[in-house]
């Protein structure tokens, strides 16, 4: 069942709009915007990130705040740990000491949604370079209005998935795992539910930390899926600046 609402989840988060018949070019715009997420701080990313928790409005501010404080301190600590035991290493190296069998899939899931790679348990990453391929004009274009430093889409998606390999082996003691929200009470019973976003944070900075990037990790969710939706594309985009306190579009 876990494994089920795991999958359901992500599908959710990566999920993608039918595009509409007529569409204009977002290319002149969305250039000036991923320029405008480099602002964006961590928490803002995980604000960001906490929006798209299905009861995330249940949670009040202040403890919302504090749990994306911790989980980002989360996914920095598991790097230290990491950097402790092996030295300052790659996330495909980090793989193989970790023994996961790393696969990649050169076919499209489906046509309704995107998932650029995924943990399987309990050892297992698929990526899916089809979206990295489809998206490399656009990154090279942006590349050239901006100082984005030597970075690797392939590495970024592995580290993200490697936490979610960390989150899953440590699922008894991990704060992205033992934290938890109170959805519902009658009487004696409640109804508790995992916050899977703390995860979503926790990796996006362990995949930041990990990489050395210069770059929010999260920007590669617009670039991989502008180059399968331009359209929506610029839609994420535009929320993921809505959490940036000093901006508006």
């Amino acid at each position: 069942m876990k494994r089920f609402v795991d999958e359901w989840y992500k599908k959710l988060i990566l999920s993608t709009e039918t595009k509409p018949s007529i569409q204009p070019d977002p290319v002149p715009d969305i250039a000036k915007l991923i320029e405008a997420l480099f602002c964006l701080s961590d928490e803002e990313w995980g604000e960001y990130l906490f929006s798209r928790e299905i009861a995330g409005g249940r949670i009040k501010e202040n403890l919302k705040k504090t749990m994306i404080q911790k989980a980002i301190l989360c996914g920095k600590e598991y790097v230290r740990k990491i950097k402790m035991e092996y030295g300052n290493i790659s996330p495909s190296v980090l793989a193989d000491k970790m023994q996961i069998q790393v696969t990649f899939r050169h076919e499209e899931l489906n046509d309704n949604f995107f998932i650029f790679s995924q943990f399987i348990p309990p050892k297992c990453i698929v990526i899916f370079p089809i979206y990295i391929e489809r998206a490399k004009p656009f990154l090279e274009m942006l590349k050239k209005q901006k100082t984005w430093g030597n970075f690797s889409i392939k590495n970024i998606l592995l580290a993200h998935e490697l936490f979610h390999f960390i989150e899953e082996r440590d699922k008894n003691f991990i704060f992205t795992r033992t934290e938890k929200m109170e959805l519902w009470t009658i009487g004696p019973f409640k109804g508790i539910s995992p916050i899977f976003c703390l995860g979503e944070i926790a990796a996006m900075i362990f995949a930041k930390e990990l990489c050395g990037l210069l770059i929010p990790a999260n920007i590669i969710d617009v670039i991989l899926t502008y180059g399968c939706n331009p359209y929506k594309s610029l839609q994420i985009c535009k929320k993921m600046l809505r959490f940036h306190k000093s901006y508006s579009c």
